[in-house]
């Protein structure tokens, strides 16, 4: 199955909790497709780490 949005939000719906993971839409996936779901959660994360919140 291949990607059908861009992967950028994708990662940010579900860092977001807009979107749920689970066992059985993962195994829909192909090992290339969670590479990709995988880095781009990766620069969600750096992303959201990077942000300074206000004292």
């Amino acid at each position: 199955m291949a990607i059908a949005v861009n992967p950028k939000k994708l990662a940010q719906d579900i860092a977001e909790c807009f979107m749920s993971l689970s066992a059985s839409g993962l195994k829909k996936s192909t090992p290339a497709d969670l590479e990709i779901i995988l880095t781009n959660l990766s620069e969600v994360q750096r992303e959201s780490r990077a942000i300074q919140m206000p004292c």
